[in-house]
């Protein structure tokens, strides 16, 4: 049942997949993309991720580009009779991750301890915002909930002050100019990491008459007047074309990028070129763009990008042909809303 692959790290490895909205699901499609026989098992009704689908169809654009390559199951683990077939998959499995509340599983009976007394050799991964302990491992976490923030952290601890808001410059207020800056057709992120980078910018601008001003020599004298470094930027970028500014910016070797909008990086030549991205068609959704995987493996076969499943498309593959159910007891498990 499992096509054979050849020269992919992850060929032999089969995995029990409980991933679910982003975090989880991540994990697995880069191991479905090594190479990996990637068994993905939800609720009957389908996985948080899928429920903003449209009405008569069971993937969104982030389903489905987090969720190529994998076969998809349906489980009821609030069913004895589901739990018993999760551990006859167990059995048979490499690694289970799952990304839910910390003491889901052990809630259900499928948790770690259990699982170790099925097979030993299982390596189990659990993916949490806050941690298996602490006092907040119970507190929900979903996208800006928990942002990190190294540089405010870094600010607090130099300046004993809580960080302010600083919209798109640097959030630790130690480096300039370090922001968005707009263009006649849109903006460009400067982020000047050296002197001789802002050197570079002067010279790039026409203002090396700049070069020994106190405000702008130092890269302290520049955060002293943050308001009047980032003026002196926009007052040149503004004159030109956000490619404009690249182009010239990468000509004089400055840290800069034009600020894209979603087209254009579903759309970016060098995304494609290095596979980062990749247009398939989907069943449900038609043509779209997918990512890939950002782990470049030398000397290994590449992984070709299939659809996401649909809820539940490979029962009769995974619970007969791999589990070797016969076909009425997988229709006796359907009818009783086990999967």
């Amino acid at each position: 049942m499992v096509e054979t692959r050849v020269n992919m790290p992850l060929s032999d490895v089969t995995v029990i997949d409980f991933g679910q909205i982003f975090q989880g699901p991540y994990a697995t499609l880069l191991m479905a993309k090594a190479g990996a026989f990637v068994i993905k098992i939800e609720p009957p009704r389908g996985e948080p991720g899928r429920r903003r689908a449209d009405p008569g169809k069971s993937a969104t654009l982030p389903f489905a580009m987090l969720n190529q390559n994998k076969h998809a199951v349906t489980l009821n683990l609030k069913e004895p009779r589901g739990r018993e077939l999760l551990f006859h998959m167990v059995e048979r499995a490499d690694v289970l991750l799952e990304n839910f509340s910390p003491g889901t599983m052990d809630g259900l009976g499928v948790g770690w301890s259990r699982l170790r007394e099925i097979n030993p050799r299982l390596i189990y991964a659990s993916g949490t915002g806050f941690g298996l302990s602490g006092p907040d491992r119970d507190n929900l976490a979903m996208d800006m909930v928990y942002p990190t923030l190294a540089s405010s952290f870094e600010y607090y601890h130099r300046t004993g002050k809580i960080p302010p808001r600083p919209g798109n410059r640097q959030s630790g207020l130690n480096s300039a100019p370090y922001n968005v800056f707009p263009t006649n057709d849109g903006y460009v992120a400067i982020h000047i990491v050296t002197e001789a980078h802002f050197q570079n910018l002067l010279k790039a601008m026409g203002r090396e008459d700049l070069a020994d001003d106190p405000r702008f020599a130092t890269n302290a004298g520049r955060v002293a007047h943050m308001d009047e470094t980032d003026a002196l930027v926009a007052e040149w970028t503004k004159t030109l074309g956000k490619m404009e500014v690249f182009a010239r910016t990468k000509e004089y070797r400055i840290p800069c990028a034009p600020v894209r909008n979603v087209p254009e990086v579903m759309n970016d030549p060098h995304m494609h070129q290095r596979g980062m991205l990749e247009r398939i068609t989907h069943p449900e959704l038609g043509d779209i763009v997918v990512p890939t995987t950002p782990l470049r493996l030398h000397g290994t076969d590449k992984v070709e990008s299939g659809p996401s499943p649909t809820i539940g498309q490979h029962n009769s593959e995974i619970y007969g042909a791999w589990l070797g159910l016969p076909a009425a007891e997988i229709a006796e498990l359907k009818k009783c809303g086990i999967i």
